[in-house]
């Protein structure tokens, strides 16, 4: 690993740390996200896409992420939402 890619990592992983046995991400705004493990992931997209009331992308990604996070949470969100059977039953009767 050279120069340029250490500080790369450092930056990264100054923004983690740990409580306990959780890991959190330390947002640029100062808010904190948990990390979210791959095995609850499925669980978290379906609590809060569903509480919302199936509201589609930005309103699901805006929620989730305010709370959690892992890397790529956009593309889970938009795997989600587009398979929602619910989702695509409004969509057909629109």
């Amino acid at each position: 690993m050279d120069d340029k890619e250490l500080a790369t990592f450092v930056r990264f992983a100054t923004g983690f740390f740990l409580d306990g046995t959780r890991l959190w991400r330390r947002r640029r705004d100062g808010a904190h996200q948990l990390f979210a493990r791959p095995e609850s992931r499925i669980a978290i997209l379906k609590a809060v896409h569903d509480d919302l009331g199936h509201r589609g992308f930005y309103a699901t990604r805006a929620a989730l992420t305010d709370r959690f996070w892992w890397p790529q949470v956009r593309a889970d969100v938009v795997w989600y939402v587009r398979t929602c059977h619910y989702c695509q039953i409004q969509q057909a009767t629109k």
